[in-house]
């Protein structure tokens, strides 16, 4: 993660990044999760989505050929 900077080089960090720091904190100090074990995580979370996505559209698909559901 690299967050963005003011002029002055203060460092601006999104919601998004603030999202995933809070994240990394619960499964770390709360799960005792290693920081390997987190990248694993994250990753996998991330995919888990993706596929949610991929799996909404081929529904909308088969809705939108006629299937039933």
């Amino acid at each position: 993660m690299e967050p963005k900077r003011s002029q002055g080089n203060i460092r601006l960090y999104s919601d998004r990044d603030i999202d995933l720091l809070r994240r990394v904190k619960t499964l770390v100090e709360d799960m005792g999760v290693n920081l390997a074990g987190v990248e694993v995580i994250l990753r996998l979370m991330q995919r888990m989505g993706e596929m949610q996505e991929e799996m909404e559209k081929l529904d909308s698909e088969v809705k939108r050929l006629g299937g039933k559901k």
